[in-house]
């Protein structure tokens, strides 16, 4: 049987200057072990009380007495208590049970979720009748179905219950039951008065013949879609190949083109080919498994042969010429002055200053290449103006460009052309979808925590700590590595790991060294990308690791926070995943800086290898293959400059995602070098 420690360790809970004594917030995984016993750790606040936190926490004021030795009948705004951790929040009895109230939970929820009558409540707790605050401990009495939670969807013969999820609105839901808003209201009179809250749990009536939410089996004129981060109601309309005006007929709530990240829409279905990826799945509905694609049509990869020809390749970059024209920009693209071009030009053009080293290198082997490069002024107007160009469709690869809902309508006249198209920059995917002629360069996130979450656990050590500020972003990316990495656990043999989170908050540095092993290696991972919260961070790890045996894990974009000392990485022993890495006693990495000064009297950037990387790559890739190139990239590999690729496809109409990282470590020897290259090759595992 597998043992898995799990500890969550947060320093203490950040109260906003709106939030009131009352309602304030005790989390189930603010905890720390502290000889072997569970704790909370309290920060006391205005007004609060040894009595308010005792009831908060359900413990009594004399157990918080004993376990702080510098409490004895008041204490102070800012003071930090022990509180002994329950272990079992629901304590049942042949008569009633214990709730302890959590966020989103009201009195009428909690008679939906044990089946009580609100007056039975009120009966036994009678001080809910003026409010009931997160932590508070309610007294439940006749209970029908001890097995029923909030998190169930309990049915009746009338009522289907639904847990309100994030951004969740009262017309998502109603079309997701096809049930009317003014029905919903009705059966939950509660929200005459107020708005949704997410966790709540909702009543939601029934309709005859219809036991569970509408889906799209159920519509064939419609699917739902879940809105991105920064994703516009264009981007989608390009998305699903329909108009804007349809999908704002389908969703009256939508006005002004207003849509916020996590709302749920409908999108008018054409035809019976459903987006997947994009499909919201309901608590009642099971998510299809999907699996590997496997390409099983013969491609002949060796029946081409260049002649000669000549390939027409686009570059589409926002250069933003119209602003460098504003500002008397009078040297050209190529030759640069820094002082006298627009900042947000600066990367494009150190990025195309690198194609074209790549395409002279391919001129002196006897390539020939016409290159057509557009300024897409990151204008969606500019970029519709460009594709309707003639010589585009003549196009043998398109590389760019850079941001997603341009990069969304050039991907669809690609594929209606069938031109290869290249995104060189962007994390970001759903440009893949229905279109076997993309490739996305920049491995996606959720491949680097496959592969970190599979590295992590080849190492021997168990002791895992892991630290972040609690930032959104960081917290979001650390659940999805947490899911990943027990996943894998779960998968070998190993037993007894220690995995610990601390939310590490101005410097409590104690508790950060007090999770340390002094007799194993410390796997650190610290997911944030913010400069000043990693320097402080790394800082003060590196004055631990005189004592301590410590590997630290990072993001790749912390090689360029110039506050940190390039000597703490070193004594961390630090371990980045990366795409790219560049080595500069490499005979061809020395050759392309000396021939970059040469021709633009400047030190090339990392978008300047990288450029060269992708058109060196891709425009070899034709020369070898031809224009299907796809078919055969698993057995095409040539020397580059810093970038690593191993571009697969999920199925036969997706296009290509790179799944290539280095693991590059900064040894104790003042050294960088990469320690591994993942997907490993057979021969390698």
């Amino acid at each position: 049987m597998k043992k898995i420690s799990l500890l969550i360790t947060y320093i203490f809970l950040i109260l906003t200057a709106n939030s009131q004594t009352d309602t304030s917030l005790i989390n189930s995984n603010n905890k720390v072990k502290i000889d072997g016993k569970d704790y909370y750790i309290h920060r006391v606040e205005k007004k609060q009380t040894l009595y308010s936190i005792s009831k908060l926490y359900n413990v009594s004021t004399k157990t918080i007495i004993e376990n702080n030795l510098n409490v004895k009948e008041s204490i102070a705004i800012g003071q930090f208590l022990k509180i002994p951790v329950i272990k079992n929040p629901i304590i049942k009895n042949d008569n009633y049970l214990f709730h302890i109230i959590k966020k989103g939970e009201t009195i009428y929820t909690l008679s939906k979720i044990y089946n009580v009558k609100i007056k039975d409540l009120y009966e036994y707790n009678p001080n809910s009748k003026e409010y009931i605050s997160v932590g508070d401990t309610i007294k439940i009495t006749k209970i029908i179905n001890n097995s029923t939670s909030e998190h169930d969807i309990a049915k009746n013969d009338e009522y289907v219950n639904h847990k309100v999820e994030k951004k969740q609105t009262l017309y998502a839901i109603s079309k997701l039951y096809d049930v009317k808003i003014k029905k919903i209201k009705k059966a939950n009179p509660e929200l005459y008065e107020r708005e949704l809250q997410e966790g709540e749990v909702i009543k939601i009536p029934k309709k005859r013949n219809n036991k569970a939410p509408k889906t799209d089996k159920d519509n064939n004129n419609f699917k739902f879609h879940k809105v991105e981060k920064k994703q516009t109601l264009y981007a989608i309309s390009i998305l699903y190949d329909v108009k804007i005006r349809q999908i704002k007929k389908a969703n009256p709530e939508l006005k002004n083109n207003s849509i916020i990240e996590g709302q749920i829409i409908k999108i008018p279905v054409k035809n019976a080919d459903i987006l997947k990826e994009n499909v919201v799945i309901t608590d009642t509905i099971s998510k299809p498994v999907e699996l590997p694609y496997i390409d099983t049509i013969i491609h002949p990869c060796n029946d081409y042969h260049y002649t000669n020809q000549v390939f027409n390749i686009a570059l589409m970059l926002p250069f933003y010429t119209n602003i460098n024209d504003t500002l008397g920009l009078c040297d050209s693209l190529i030759h640069k002055k820094t002082n006298k071009i627009y900042s947000k030009s600066k990367i494009f053009l150190e990025f195309y200053q690198g194609i074209l080293l790549s395409i002279e290198k391919l001129k002196e082997q006897n390539v020939s290449v016409n290159l057509y490069v557009y300024d897409t002024q990151n204008d969606t107007m500019q970029v519709k103006s460009i594709i309707q160009k003639k010589e585009l469709e003549k196009m043998d690869l398109i590389i760019g460009p850079v941001y997603s809902s341009n990069l969304q309508i050039v991907s669809k006249f690609a594929k209606e052309n069938q031109i290869n198209i290249v995104s060189p920059l962007s994390l970001k995917n759903s440009f893949l979808i229905n279109n076997p002629y993309a490739f996305q360069v920049s491995p996606p996130l959720y491949t680097q925590i496959e592969y970190t979450s599979e590295y992590l656990n080849s190492f021997k050590s168990k002791n895992f700590l892991v630290i972040h500020d609690g930032k959104n972003p960081n917290t979001n990316l650390l659940s999805e590595f947490k899911t990943e990495f027990f996943k894998t656990i779960s998968k070998t043999d190993h037993q007894d790991y220690n995995y610990t989170e601390i939310y590490y908050y101005q410097k409590e540095d104690s508790l950060v060294e007090a999770n340390l092993s002094s007799t194993s290696k410390n796997i650190i991972i610290i997911p944030s990308e913010s400069r000043a919260f990693v320097s402080d961070i790394i800082a003060k790890l590196n004055a631990f690791s005189k004592n301590y045996d410590i590997t630290l894990f990072g993001r790749p974009h912390w090689v360029r926070f110039d506050n940190i000392q390039p000597e703490n990485f070193h004594n961390l022993q630090t371990q980045i995943f990366t795409n790219s890495y560049i080595d500069y006693k490499k005979e061809n990495v020395k050759n392309f800086v000396k021939n970059f000064r040469t021709t633009f009297q400047t030190e090339p950037t990392k978008f300047s290898f990288q450029a060269f990387d992708i058109s060196y790559y891709f425009i070899n890739a034709l020369k070898q293959y031809g224009k299907d190139f796809k078919y055969c990239l698993q057995s095409f590999d040539i020397p580059l400059l810093e970038t690593k690729f191993h571009f697969e496809k999920k199925n036969n109409k997706s296009g290509y995602e790179n799944k290539a990282l280095y693991i590059v470590t900064y040894n104790k020897d003042y050294d960088v070098v990469i320690t591994s290259s993942l997907p490993k090759k057979p021969e390698q595992k």
